[in-house]
Parts: structure tokens; sequence; C-alpha cells
């Protein structure tokens, strides 16, 4: 009997918004900066990771969102999950530093502003 093998991809409608001023990085120097995430270092979920339907329009609006915003890193509004863009979609990502990140403005009550990333530089 012959088979046939398929791979589905699911729709969803993400509503993502810039989070923090994080750069991903291949090669990271030797003294760690919390803006700068390694590539290798980071936990990919590929299983989450959805290639844009659209690939011209959409994939345009996210990369001028990013520039915009100096950050490689969006997330939904809850601050629940995190995605970069990974070859020709969005890829769900975990690193310590984001999820420092967010205790940081957690603890202090803080919205995601550039004067809360500044503080969190510095910290």
């Amino acid at each position: 009997m012959e088979t046939l093998k398929i791979t589905l991809t699911e729709t969803k409608d993400f509503e993502l918004v810039p989070f923090g001023g994080f750069d991903i990085k291949w090669k990271v120097g030797k003294k760690p900066h919390r803006g700068i995430i390694g590539a290798c270092d980071i936990s990919y979920n590929y299983d989450e990771g959805m290639p844009m339907p659209t690939q011209g329009e959409e994939d345009k609006a996210v990369v001028a969102l990013m520039k915009k915003n100096k950050t490689a890193v969006l997330t939904n509004v809850q601050r629940t999950e995190f995605y970069t863009r990974l070859g020709k979609g969005l890829s769900k990502i975990q690193h310590k530093n984001i999820r420092d990140y967010v205790i940081f403005l957690y603890q202090r009550e803080l919205d995601d502003t550039k004067e809360a990333w500044k503080e969190f530089i510095k910290y």
C-alpha cells in the first residue's frame, strides 16, 4: 500500500509587541551583557515555529517592528510567550536573560519601556 506523508501548518493569529532591547548574535564577546543573547544559547521551540503565510508583507512588518524598537524579541501582550524570527517564520524562544527581564519588570511593577530597559541593563 502506498502512503502519503504530509505536514500541515496550523494557522494562528498573533498579537505581538516588541520586548526589551535584546540583540541575538552568533558570536558573543567574553564580557557578558544582559541585552545580548547568543544564538546558540537560546532554547528554540521548533514545534511552536510558524511560517508566515504571506512572506513578503508580514515578514517586512515584523522586521520593521523589530528595527524600530531595536529588539530581536517579540512577546504576546501577557508576556508569557516570546518569539523571534527564525528562517522564514517566527519561532517561540526561551532564554535566561528574557526571564530575568520579566521578573525584573514584575518585581518593580514596571511596564516595558526604554527607561525600564536601561535600568535593567545597569541592574
